[in-house]
Formats: structure tokens, C-alpha cells, sequence
């Protein structure tokens, strides 16, 4: 039985799932009800459990995770305020399907199957509304939809060194954050005591007013502090970056919440060219994501707003040898329309060339670095005898560790993922931390012409074996849109007018007439090279085209003219790539926005 004290609860929850409910209903649900105060962290139920009642959330949120053996859980889904959870059950009679643990101090309403089909049947309104609630949840789950609706975002702000000035950072923040709603932005010293004593009950009554809520931590509020971080969906820890050896200020407490999302954020002084030993002063916590910004920087400062917003702009890069340098030229383009770039992810070539936009570079110099590291030094040019590839490996080793600026994925100013296959396991590996040049060459090492990349007791080639559009890793590492770069060309470049396969003479002889440009096009036979390499593409066909419908934008420069090896066809693929894209930003009118009104192109 639902007490007095709490009737407006039930009044405002049959509100949010009804919006007029009847008196009767109400009144039948409060003696049908008990209530479940759970604090955060704790858990409701887990998968498997037997089902015997559902829960409507009155207060708080809950989160909701499935679990696969031999894998981590994944998170599915958040129970805001208004919501309900387990009810799924009530219908289906099964086991709990997930598990349920409340991320917020929560307060929720119990009610057990066989009252939930008293109430059902007494009030088909109820029944009916309940079932809206499923069918949304299942029909935003086909369509990859973020899983937290209509609540709002809590960010919780501490200093993770006692020199970082917190207050300029979190004012900042919470500007950058107002172009993307309201903000409330409170601090221990300016929060009213009677709010105070029960700060998670206010605190979830502002949700419904603000979109975000900023609550700064304080080492000396320690209670404050505490239920700040309880209350927090992303903790913030905030610290000067390229210092190795600072002392953490982080309580003993934040240990022992293992549920909110830790975000470092390494805040380095004006004029620093690359963040460095990030690894050494992240430690060994527990770390959702990494963030750098350069103090004073509002370019900075706005992209980390992005982010945590879910906002962001997401670039995802496709592999195909020396195709891949129209990825030069598409993000030239974007960065022309002012366009930014706040996360990077890619397969082969796309990941070292989307390592560089991570670590900063602008489109020039981006050019440049390619251009020196890919046509100038040759890296296809150390033949060996092919006992287990083509080449011997050694030069792209030395472009990859020459060329890229960070020493590990940490480093790099943008979060940044790339894409190998493991031989040893048969999967697919994602590389998001660790050393850099190493994660390149995997994604890089096309079997047959790159040895392998061994990593402990991992045996890594190629990602485009696998996974050559990576769009599916990067919609489950954050919201926000993604562009995709594909460099499949919708016509074939293998078409021979002979029956047979021509034999070695007549290969050269096509071969020097094709570089004394008495041959137009390519050359009518494919070498080596070019066979191994379409061959790997084919190998991920299908997630290709799975993937490039998760885009928001797909790009698919025309590069059929070009062969997959031939970087000295440098400038003309840059220039394809970039012209290619301001067509369609041209034809768009609107930027990025219209480019997604117009859908998948190109396909």
C-alpha cells in the first residue's frame, strides 16, 4: 500500500504514462503498489531470475544490461522517472531477460503479476499504455536509437590534481553545453542546505526543467561530493595533462562505484603540439573514455561538449590501398565548410590516415605527412622472397613509427579506434588503447603482401578482412552522427576480354604499354598486389553493406580509375575526393544537416 506522503508520485508517474489518468485508476494502483526505495548501485534483479513482478520508476534511473558468457555486459537500455521495467514479463511469463540496477538513488513502485493483470483487465488504458512503452523501447532498439529518452544528462565535475582550476573548466563547459540545451550548474557552497539534505530527490525533480545538470565536486565537501558522484550518469575527473607523476585527489569512495562513466580529461597548457604520457597518469582506474582539451581553447572545449552531449561528429574511414587518399581530400572539404571532427575510427588505410586526423593535423599538412610517408618513401618497395608475404614489412614499420606523432592511442588529441583480425582467435580486434604505430601496422598488414603483426599471443593482419567500414564500432562507442567514407567502386575493375587468363609475356607487354602511356586506362590484368588486395575487400562485402546503412552520412568518392597500389597517383586522388564532397555539400545547401536529409547516397 502506497503511503500519503508519496500519492503525488503516483499521481505524476500515471501522468507521464496516461496524461489524464482517472481517479479510479489511481486509486486502484496505490493499493495494488508497494514501495521499493534502491539506492545507486544496487541491483534489482538479474537475467535469468525468475519473473514475478514488474516496477514503475517514481524517482531515479535505472540501467539495464544484457549478459552473453564469456563476454562483458552490455548496456541496453536506462529507466528514467515515468518509466516502467520488467513488465515485458507480465506478458511473456518468461525469466528476466537482463539485469537491472539502479544508477540513481530510485524509488519505484512493485507490483506483482497478478495484480498487474487485475489492473490490466479492470483498466485496459493501462495495459495498453504499458505496451506502448515496449513496443517503443523494441522499435528504437532495431532502429540503433540511443537507449536514455527524454531525461536529462548529469555530469559531475572533480579535480583529479589539486593544480587544475576547476571553476574556469566547468564554466566553460557548461557554456559550450547550452547549445545543446539548459543547464543547471551547481556548486556545493551555492546550493540552498534544505536542498541539500535531500539533493537526489531535488535534483531529479530538475530534470524535468533542464537538459543538463553540472554538479562540481569539491574535496572539501565531502559529502556534497559523495552524493554528487551518486548521482552522476558521467563523472568528469579533471587534471593537467603531460604531468606523469601527479598525486590524485580522486575519494576513496569513487572506488566503489563501478556503474557511472569515468571520463578523464587532461587539460594541457596553450601551445602544446601533442599530449604525451597519458597512459602513465590515467593509471590503472577504471576509465570509459579519455578527453584532451588545451586550455583556453573553445574549439576544445566545444568538441567535449559535443561528446558528452551526444553530440559529436564522427568520422569513419574505409580501407582500399591507395584509394584511400581520397579520405585526404574528403576531409579537406568538410574542414573547408567548417565541419568538425570530434571522434575517428578506420580499417587499414583509413586508419592511418585517420590516426593523423586524431592527433590534429589540419588538411595541408595531412597531405604532406601522407604524401612523404606513402609515395616518397616507397613502403611497397621492400620485396623479399615470399615465404609469408610479398614484402618484407620493414619500411611501413618505419613510416609507422616515423610519421604518426603519439606514442599511444592515449596521446592522441581526438578518441580514435582502428580495426585488425586476429589469425591466432578468429576475430576481430578493436584497438582503442595501447601503442599506436603497432595497432597501424596491424590494421595495415594485408596477408599475402604484409607479414603479420605479432602482439603477445595475437597474430594480426589486415581489418578490411573483416570489417572495412567500421560504422557498427563506432555507433556503439557514442552518440552523435557518423560519417563514413567508403572507397568501393560500384564498377568492376577486373574485366579481362579474353577467355583465359594471359599468361607472363603478355602481362608485361600490357604492363609497359600502360607506363609508356600507349595504353589508356589500367592495364586489362590485375597484379599480384591488386588480386590479394580486392580479394581481402570481398572478404567483408556483407558488413560493408550492413554497415554503410548505420551512417548518418555515407561519402563514396567515384575511384574506379585508380588502382588500389598506386600511390603515385597522389594528387589526382586527393582532388577526386575532395571534389566529390563539396558537390555534396554543394547540392546539400545546408551542411551536414542536409547531407543527412538526403539519406544514403551512392549506393
Amino acid at each position: 500500500m502506497v503511503n500519503s506522503a508519496d500519492s503525488s508520485h503516483v499521481g505524476q508517474y500515471l501522468k507521464t504514462l496516461l496524461g489524464r489518468p482517472s481517479a479510479e485508476l489511481q486509486q486502484a494502483l496505490k493499493a495494488r503498489t508497494k514501495l521499493v526505495p534502491l539506492p545507486s548501485g544496487t541491483m534489482l534483479f538479474s537475467q535469468g531470475d525468475t519473473a514475478d513482478c514488474t516496477y514503475l520508476v517514481l524517482r531515479g534511473r535505472l540501467q539495464v544490461t544484457a549478459e552473453i558468457p564469456g563476454q562483458p555486459a552490455r548496456v541496453i537500455n536506462e529507466v528514467p522517472r515515468g518509466q516502467s521495467v520488467g513488465e515485458m514479463a507480465m506478458f511473456t511469463r518468461d525469466d528476466r531477460s537482463a539485469t537491472v540496477r539502479a544508477i540513481r538513488d530510485s524509488l519505484l513502485l512493485q507490483l506483482d503479476h497478478k495484480d498487474f493483470e487485475a489492473l490490466a483487465e479492470q483498466f485496459p488504458e493501462f495495459a495498453l499504455a504499458i505496451s506502448r512503452q515496449i513496443i517503443g523501447r523494441l522499435s528504437r532498439s532495431f532502429r540503433r536509437e540511443p537507449a536514455r529518452l527524454n531525461a536529462a544528462l548529469n555530469l559531475t565535475v572533480l579535480p583529479r590534481t589539486a593544480d587544475v582550476d576547476l571553476d574556469s573548466f566547468t564554466d566553460k563547459l557548461c557554456s559550450a553545453l547550452k547549445n545543446f540545451g539548459s543547464v543547471l550548474y551547481l556548486r556545493a557552497e551555492a546550493t540552498p542546505a534544505d536542498h541539500r539534505s535531500n539533493l537526489a530527490g531535488w535534483l531529479d525533480d530538475q530534470e524535468t526543467h533542464y537538459q543538463f545538470i553540472v554538479l562540481q565536486g569539491d574535496p572539501a565537501h565531502a559529502s556534497w561530493t559523495n552524493k554528487a558522484v551518486q548521482h552522476a550518469d558521467k563523472l568528469l575527473l579533471v587534471g593537467q595533462g603531460n604531468m606523469p607523476t601527479q598525486t590524485a585527489l580522486l575519494p576513496a569512495y569513487l572506488a566503489e562505484n563501478r556503474i557511472v562513466e569515468r571520463h578523464w580529461v587532461f587539460s594541457h597548457e596553450a601551445g602544446v603540439r601533442y599530449p604525451t604520457d597519458t597512459v602513465t597518469a590515467a593509471g590503472d582506474h577504471l576509465v570509459h573514455a579519455i578527453h584532451h582539451v588545451s586550455a583556453g581553447d573553445k574549439a576544445h572545449i566545444a568538441r567535449l561538449a559535443r561528446i558528452l552531449s551526444g553530440n559529436s561528429h564522427a568520422l569513419v574511414l574505409a580501407g582500399g590501398g591507395a584509394r584511400g587518399m581520397a579520405h585526404i581530400g574528403v576531409f579537406q572539404a568538410l574542414e573547408r565548410a567548417g565541419i568538425p571532427i570530434d571522434r575517428v575510427g578506420g580499417t587499414s588505410i583509413g586508419a592511418a590516415v585517420g590516426a593523423l586526423i586524431a592527433a590534429g593535423m589540419h588538411g595541408d599538412e595531412l597531405a604532406r605527412v601522407c604524401r612523404q610517408a606513402l609515395v616518397d618513401d616507397e613502403p611497397l618497395s621492400d620485396y623479399t622472397l615470399p615465404l609469408a608475404a610479398l614484402l618484407r614489412g620493414r619500411k611501413m614499420d618505419y613510416a609507422c613509427r616515423t610519421y604518426f606523432p603519439a606514442d599511444s592511442i592515449e596521446d592522441l588529441w581526438l578518441p580514435f579506434f582502428c580495426v585488425s583480425a586476429d589469425l591466432a582467435a578468429d576475430m576481430t580486434v578493436v584497438h582503442e588503447r595501447g601503442v599506436l604505430w603497432k595497432a597501424l601496422r596491424a590494421s595495415m598488414s594485408l596477408p599475402g603482401i604484409f607479414p603479420p603483426v605479432v602482439d603477445g599471443k595475437q597474430l594480426l593482419v589486415d581489418g578490411a578482412m573483416v570489417n572495412n567500414l567500421p560504422v557498427d564500432i563506432m555507433a556503439a562507442r557514442g552518440d552523435g552522427k557518423i560519417i563514413a567514407v567508403d572507397l568501393e567502386a560500384s564498377e568492376m575493375i577486373f574485366q579481362l576480354s579474353t577467355e583465359r587468363f594471359p599468361g607472363t609475356l603478355t602481362q608485361l607487354r600490357q604492363r609497359l604499354l600502360h607506363k609508356l602511356g600507349l595504353a589508356g586506362g589500367l592495364p586489362e590484368t590485375p597484379s599480384v598486389l591488386d588480386i590479394v588486395t580486392k580479394a581481402a575487400l570481398i572478404s567483408s562485402e556483407q558488413k560493408r553493406l550492413e554497415n554503410r546503412q548505420l551512417a548518418d552520412v555515407y561519402l563514396n568518392p567515384s575511384l574506379a580509375e585508380f588502382s588500389l597500389l598506386n600511390f603515385h597517383d597522389f594528387d589526382q586522388i586527393v582532388q577526386a575526393g575532395y571534389d566529390y564532397t563539396m558537390r555534396r555539400l554543394e547540392a546539400a545547401d545546408s551542411g551536414l544537416e542536409g547531407m543527412m536529409d538526403r539519406g544514403v547516397q551512392n549506393l
